[in-house]
């Protein structure tokens, strides 16, 4: 029951727009009543959140090869891909309502974690590997590695290309490189 309600959330997000979502529709095309879905979830940004949660996990791992330069450049390439599709809007949405909901933001805020952890354990990784003594902020550099992406998602300035993702992450290994000799 719970993944068809996932399934056909993110369906009908990807097929309608977030904006357009509703329990009902959800509950329509999941074929569950609408008490089952609200017994799990209290809102369509939180069903949607989970939905995408774990297709992220499914289709975009955080590599663990041992190399941090490969392992970053895979992941933040998949990460813009995904965000160039229509989860890119979807995601978009969900910053927005996470903004404006209260009750979301924790939920939000616990779905962006579990990417940030992933990262965060490679580059901490990087560091004992590089044996580095440095006084290195984690959560600075998991900020300077998707916040990039992120700025571009909610502007909508400019693309996140491949060649994007490689630049800008060509620049944070740059400044990095002397802290994480693995980062080298």
């Amino acid at each position: 029951m719970g993944n068809a309600i996932l399934e056909a959330a993110l369906r009908l997000a990807r097929s309608e727009g977030y904006a357009g979502l509703t329990i009902d529709a959800i509950a329509a095309r999941s074929g569950v009543g609408k008490p089952s879905i609200y017994r799990r979830w209290s809102s369509k940004a939180e069903i949607v959140t989970e939905a995408l949660t774990r297709q992220a996990e499914r289709d975009i791992p955080v590599p663990d090869t041992g190399s941090l330069r490969d392992d970053l450049t895979t992941a933040l390439l998949k990460v813009a891909r995904q965000l160039r599709t229509t989860d890119g809007d979807i995601v978009r949405s969900l910053f927005a309502e996470a903004q404006l909901n209260e009750k979301y933001r924790p939920v939000f805020q616990a779905f962006i974690e579990r990417r940030r952890r992933k990262v965060r354990a490679l580059v901490e990784a990087a560091i004992l590997k590089g044996k580095s003594k440095s006084e290195l902020d984690l959560e600075l550099i998991v900020d300077e590695i998707y916040g990039t992406l992120i700025y571009r998602t909610l502007v909508g300035h400019a693309a996140i290309s491949d060649s994007f993702v490689r630049l800008h992450l060509a620049h944070v290994f740059r400044a990095l490189g002397d802290a994480i000799p693995a980062m080298k």
